[in-house]
């Protein structure tokens, strides 16, 4: 006992020497549990050996979190890349090693390998979805041999560069791949398109807000931004700064708007002015309005104001003038005894009164004071007959007349001689002793009157104070000069009736007159230069007409210019002051006749520019129909937009007509294409609702549950994707998710039926091995010797009848193999039963090897050389018969079901594993 103590040997796993403890651990199996204790070794190149052995992942998952030396954990990370990529030694189910990725201890560095180098589809799929970006990801989803995969890993790709990448190398290789990389480069290029234009919405914002002046142009932009900023879909991260700018262009329109407003009342303002013929205070009160509110309208609006106010003052002053005659008119009439003087004073007064009537009312006045002369005069020729018969009245007087001078009574003489004379010049011609009568009174009047000429010089006195009042005077001039002339009138009249006056008084008279009509003098020389002056200027205004005509190059004129020219000519002729008057008659008949000549080839250009426009229109309006090319019609449109502009204007009501003809024709042809639009938005949004009706009723098939319901819908699968390439475009911004959403949703579809035929394999497996297990009972039954009788016959045949049917070939093969195994009644039978047992043992087992092949199971050796042998002799059979194995693992498991052989506990347990592992079973 102490010998056998003494001389035990200490393991090799457990030696004080690295070394040996480093090659034990390569010699041990995978499984022995002294790696653990190995891993733990102070020793880093033991743990790398030990560690190099191991396949548990919970193991190497906990060294790794406890392991220091950089070395071994690289060597730890190998070691789980291997074991978890199903490569290796170390054979996990791929369950556990699903199972382990979703580990949180697991790095996150080992799932990009993974996902390239994992042997199982679904384990690669689930290393994809750990892995964030990369160039291996983008390897894989150009070279990974699983479609599924390269479509897992494309959706993981994010940046614009590995979709460009994966979109080059991809084409022509994987239309799927190349689609989905397309169509996320177009998201991202849509993206980056949708930022750049709200970007730009603000940016034309903010300088809509910087604007210096807002117009209708402005409120249209503003109307434009606002339709686009709706339109632009995510805008959450600019919208403070495009509501600032709005605010401030919203503010300001709201100011732009105020003013179009108040120009609007002040032009309604003045179209009832001129509907309603307003006085000058009226028009006076809507310029001081007009200028208060900053002008708006120009010089238009001005230069109609002005004229609407030269109309209110000719108006004012044909009232005046009529009036004076309607006066004059009522004096005649109202003279009841009209004396000859009488009668041509009002003919003077008459053709003095006002003029510049128009011309009906001038010449209905003339007729009615015509009438009123003719009715004065006959009244006047009553009279005349009435003083006929008066005669007797006037010798009468003439005695009263001698009666007076001979009392004494001058004054009363005077009056009568007055009234005598009044009665002579109205009435008939006194007869010669009368006026011989008549002549001596009046020259014993003289004569008496020489008494009072004493007092004629009190009379001149008073007209030389009266003189002498006028020097200064703040009268008007012309009132001052009539004034001077009555003074010298009265002056006259007494040196008429009385003895001349003294020559210092009538010095003194004089000079008084000339005093006081002094400012008169340079008022009316200061007239006359006025008239001279504007006698000048009208003179130039007529050279400058003359010379406009005679030097333009009519070839080629600028007819803006000419308008512009006559215009203003017109204009300045009517604010310049009076002409001398001989001089008047000549100049208007100038002015007028230079202005015609350029008038008419003015008005000769309006004509043309007129029908130019009216043949604009009527080529516009036969774009109108429905049967025009609506593109050709806008082109149009646009075209007769840009020559619309004419050389010369029309009459303004001539020229807003002929524009409301043409905007109404370009209206009509732009809502035609609205409409248009408007369709085509409608078809599209049409298209949209089918295109939504087909994902959601493919996402609908996609989600039937049982396997049969979803075969049977592959047809009405593949009706909506056949009918989705054929359905029309939709909104634009809508088309990527929607195909995004069918793609999704076919490849689900696609996923639900590859589930679906495996479900339905894995129920054909079964079914078929039901039927195959009731045929080994029967034949081992009958093997067993134990009698098979009528009952035991029937209950075999109800379990088979009870089982579902097969497809017709398979359940005849199956249905002889039982009836031979029922039949086998004899030992010829018998025998021949058992020798095709033993002969489909070896056929088991090859078809076992070739089950596990293509399971991908490592065989061993001489397993490998079995099958290797099997291949080979099939090859020269398959060659010669041109046929290609379409299904191998089918025709492996109908085989080994109709193959009777003997139970074998492991080859069983064998092949059910290889149907597990290929999703058979």
């Amino acid at each position: 006992m102490i010998l056998k103590r003494l001389f035990r040997r200490t393991p090799s796993w457990r030696h004080r020497d690295p070394r040996v403890r480093q090659q034990a651990a390569r010699g041990l199996a995978t499984d022995d549990p002294h790696l653990l204790e190995l891993v733990a070794d102070a020793d880093a190149g033991v743990r790398r050996a030990a560690l190099e052995r191991i396949g548990a992942p919970a193991v190497l998952l906990d060294r790794l979190a406890a392991e220091t030396n950089a070395t071994v954990r690289e060597i730890v990370l190998l070691r789980l890349r291997q074991v978890l990529a199903g490569r290796g030694d170390a054979a996990l189910a791929l369950d556990q090693r699903l199972a382990v990725l979703a580990d949180p201890r697991l790095p996150e560095e080992l799932f990009v390998p993974l996902a390239s180098e994992g042997a199982e589809v679904a384990l690669r799929l689930a290393a994809l979805a750990r892995v964030q970006a990369g160039e291996r990801l983008v390897e894989i989803a150009i070279a990974d041999p699983s479609a599924e995969v390269r479509l897992a890993a494309v959706e993981r790709l994010h940046e614009p560069a590995a979709l460009e990448r994966v979109l080059r190398d991809s084409r022509g290789r994987d239309k799927r791949v190349h689609r989905i990389a397309r169509e996320r480069l177009a998201g991202h290029a849509s993206a980056a398109a949708a930022h750049a234009r709200v970007q730009a919405l603000c940016e034309a914002m903010a300088q809509l807000a910087a604007q210096e002046t807002i117009d209708a142009a402005a409120a249209a932009r503003f109307l434009q931004l606002e339709r686009d900023w709706a339109a632009a879909g995510d805008t959450a991260a600019h919208a403070a700064r495009y509501q600032a700018a709005r605010v401030q262009v919203d503010a300001r329109l709201r100011e732009h708007n105020a003013r179009l407003l108040g120009a609007q009342r002040l032009a309604q303002r003045l179209a009832a002015c001129a509907d309603g013929g307003a006085d000058v205070a009226t028009l006076d009160a809507l310029a001081a309005d007009w200028e208060a509110a900053g002008r708006p309208g120009g010089g238009s609006f001005g230069e109609r104001l002005a004229e609407l106010r030269a109309a209110a003052q000719r108006r004012a002053g044909e009232h005046a003038g009529a009036a004076a005659r309607e006066a004059l008119l009522r004096e005649l009439d109202g003279l009841a005894a009209p004396r000859r003087a009488d009668l041509e004073r009002l003919r003077a007064a008459w053709e003095q009164a006002p003029a510049g009537l128009p011309a009906p009312l001038r010449e209905a006045l003339q007729q009615r004071f015509e009438a009123a002369l003719g009715r004065a005069r006959e009244r006047q020729a009553r009279q005349h007959d009435d003083a006929q018969a008066a005669g007797s009245a006037l010798a009468e007087r003439v005695a009263a007349f001698e009666r007076a001078l001979d009392a004494g009574e001058l004054r009363e003489a005077g009056a009568l001689a007055d009234q005598i004379h009044a009665a002579a010049a109205d009435g008939p011609r006194p007869d010669a002793a009368l006026q011989r009568r008549l002549q001596a009174g009046t020259a014993r009047l003289a004569q008496l009157r020489g008494w009072q000429r004493w007092g004629g010089s009190q009379a001149r006195e008073h007209l030389c104070e009266s003189a002498a009042a006028l020097v200064g005077s703040a009268l008007e001039p012309a009132e001052i000069a009539r004034r001077v002339q009555a003074l010298r009138e009265a002056w006259k009249h007494l040196d008429h009736e009385g003895a001349p006056s003294a020559r210092a008084l009538w010095d003194r008279f004089n000079t008084t007159c000339e005093a006081a009509y002094a400012p008169c003098r340079e008022h009316f020389q200061a007239a006359a230069e006025a008239r001279r002056a504007s006698l000048g200027a009208r003179n130039d205004l007529c050279e400058q007409l003359e010379a406009c005509a005679r030097d333009t190059d009519w070839s080629a004129p600028d007819w803006r210019a000419l308008e512009r020219v006559v215009r203003e000519a017109v204009r300045a002729w009517r604010t310049l002051g009076p002409a001398p008057r001989a001089s008047h008659k000549a100049l208007e008949r100038r002015f007028r006749q230079a202005q015609d000549a350029i008038g008419r080839r003015l008005d000769a250009e309006r004509a043309r520019e007129r029908s130019r426009r009216e043949r604009l229109i009527e080529e516009l309006e036969r774009h109108t129909g429905e049967t025009t090319e609506l593109r050709a019609a806008i082109a149009a449109a646009k075209q007769a937009q840009a020559t619309w502009a004419p050389t010369v204007q029309l009459p303004r009501d001539a020229e807003q007509a002929l524009w409301l003809r043409f905007r109404a024709v370009c209206d009509a042809i732009f809502a035609r294409r609205e409409a248009e639009r408007d369709s085509v938005e409608a078809e599209r949004r049409d298209n949209l609702g089918a295109r939504l009706a087909a994902c959601a009723e493919l996402e609908e098939l996609a989600g039937l549950s049982p396997p049969d319901a979803v075969l049977a819908a592959r047809l009405r699968a593949a009706e909506l994707v056949t009918g989705w390439e054929h359905l029309g475009p939709v909104p634009r911004g809508e088309a990527a998710a929607l195909d995004a959403r069918f793609e999704a949703a076919r490849a689900a579809f696609a996923a639900a039926v590859e589930a679906a035929e495996r479900a339905r394999d894995r129920r054909a497996v079964r079914e078929l091995a039901e039927k195959a297990a009731l045929c080994a009972r029967a034949e081992e039954l009958a093997l067993a010797g134990a009698p098979i009788d009528a009952p035991l016959v029937e209950e075999i045949r109800a379990d088979w009848a009870g089982f579902a049917m097969l497809p017709p070939a398979l359940e005849r093969r199956l249905q002889v193999r039982l009836e031979r195994a029922l039949a086998a009644h004899d030992d010829a039978a018998l025998a021949a039963l058992a020798a095709t047992r033993a002969a489909g043992a070896d056929t088991r087992r090859l078809l076992c090897l070739r089950l596990e092949h293509l399971a991908g199971f490592e065989l061993p050796p001489e397993q490998a050389r079995t099958l290797l042998e099997f291949r080979v002799n099939q090859l020269p059979d398959a060659f010669g018969r041109g046929e290609r194995e379409v299904d191998a693992a089918a025709v492996i498991i109908i085989e080994w079901y109709c193959t009777p052989a003997p139970r074998d506990a492991e080859l069983d347990t064998r092949f059910a594993t290889a149907l597990l592992v290929l999703g058979r079973a």
